[in-house]
């Protein structure tokens, strides 16, 4: 048993307790879940949706296997991985429009005469202190506190 697995045997019988399944685990359906449990590092959401779903397989067939453990634990990772994708959109970083900022007309252009690579040109790094200065510069301009008297 790993030391992980270890720290969360104590805490995952509470758990199982708790939730009215101590007894009715087999030993390899519990070394399943504690080493689920040690994955994903002691979630007790993902944790008590499980024991949810192994209450009810408890009830459907009298006891708790390793197969009821495994198609629990896959149920739960089939659902959270679709719930994810609601979530999160994934941005080409080539296909943003690159723009700077032009100090003269006070407005950002698009910057596309430039080839998309992940590897800034010695022009590029140049540029990137100018505007660091220009951003600096008009900030002091605007606080009263550097305003001529």
């Amino acid at each position: 048993m790993s030391t992980q697995a270890a720290q969360y045997s104590r805490a995952l019988q509470q758990k199982l307790s708790a939730a009215g399944l101590e007894g009715s685990l087999q030993a390899d359906a519990f070394k399943a879940l504690l080493q689920y449990v040690s994955e994903v590092q002691g979630d007790l959401d993902i944790l008590y949706n499980i024991l949810e779903q192994l209450r009810q397989s408890l009830e459907e067939t009298g006891g708790v296997t390793k197969a009821n453990v495994e198609a629990a634990i896959r149920q739960l990772a089939g659902s959270s991985s679709d719930e994810g994708l609601q979530h999160i959109t994934i941005i080409d970083a080539f296909k943003v429009p690159r723009v700077r900022f032009d100090a003269i007309n006070k407005r950002m252009i698009e910057d596309n005469d430039r080839p998309a690579t992940l590897q800034p040109t010695g022009d590029e790094k140049t540029r990137l202190y100018q505007n660091r200065f220009n951003l600096l510069y008009q900030r002091l301009r605007r606080n009263s506190r550097f305003a001529p008297p």
